[in-house]
């Protein structure tokens, strides 16, 4: 419960000691209803980006999409089913690189692994979210991997020893995430700076376990400082050095295709070019 206390413990020393400070908070409706508001009934406009001129929304879409309103152009569907296929490889990388990390043999994980059934509830239950027309769904990589390390038994070396297989604390998670409706009011005093650093604290404390950033640091460490793994063993420290700034490049160019936005398009494909290397 450590994130969770510290959400908590910061949130009440910016509403207690810094009550002054105007830091902006996390947007939380004041009802449980799509946030899509329309300028007309025809709710094809969005208040308030497409009528400055009005004074209040008409009313928000509907909980269902309309998957008959092409707006006459019979042509949509069929030109959709590219963006898609890129969508779905997206997803179906996201997922199965964080289950191969999770069921990596070093986390001596015993239950089997499910990676079709897993792909086939992920795609249903993105067909549901689709017909709300709410974000989809994908594996978490980060979470995922410090839920591991929570349930995680490590030796003096930090090497995983056992993992504590379980399904009830993912349960109670999502049922605490579902209740979280019910705390709308609450959830409007969450300042976003304690949020960052949150997110900020969950991707440091995952770099530990992540094999390029040992990689990475082996570039600040003397040889005969080197950790004892495979690679260092059985790899000559100049070929190491290389396929890790391999790596980097890639994760260059997969940061920036991401984040400018007339080709973020194209971020499957960075994504697939990640695989061989």
């Amino acid at each position: 419960f450590a994130v969770t206390l510290s959400v908590i413990f910061w949130t009440l020393i910016k509403e207690l000691v810094f009550p002054q400070v105007k830091t902006e908070t996390l947007s939380v409706p004041d009802t449980v209803e799509p946030t899509f508001k329309c300028c007309d009934e025809t709710c094809k406009t969005l208040f308030p980006d497409d009528c400055s001129s009005q004074t209040e929304a008409w009313g928000t879409r509907d909980w269902f999409v309309d998957l008959g309103d092409l707006d006459g152009k019979a042509w949509v569907p069929i030109m959709a089913a590219g963006p898609a296929i890129l969508a779905f490889m997206l997803c179906f990388l996201d997922c199965g690189i964080t289950w191969h990390l999770i069921n990596h043999k070093s986390h001596k994980i015993q239950h089997g692994e499910a990676y079709n059934y897993d792909l086939v509830l992920n795609g249903i239950f993105n067909m549901v979210n689709g017909m709300l027309g709410l974000p989809w769904l994908v594996a978490t990589t980060v979470p995922c991997i410090i839920h591991l390390s929570a349930l995680a038994e490590k030796d003096e070396r930090g090497h995983i020893v056992k993992v504590q297989e379980t399904r009830l604390t993912m349960l109670f998670s999502h049922l605490l995430v579902a209740l979280s409706v019910v705390a709308l009011d609450a959830l409007k005093l969450l300042p976003l700076p304690v949020l960052y650093g949150v997110f900020l604290f969950m991707g440091l404390s995952s770099l530990p376990n992540i094999q390029m950033w040992k990689r990475f640091l082996l570039f600040f460490q003397q040889p005969s400082k080197y950790p004892q793994t495979v690679y260092t063993q059985y790899m000559e420290k100049n070929r190491i050095h290389k396929y890790t700034i391999v790596q980097i490049c890639f994760f260059a160019g997969v940061f920036v295709v991401m984040n400018v936005k007339a080709i973020s398009i194209a971020f499957p494909f960075m994504t697939m070019l990640c695989i061989p290397a």
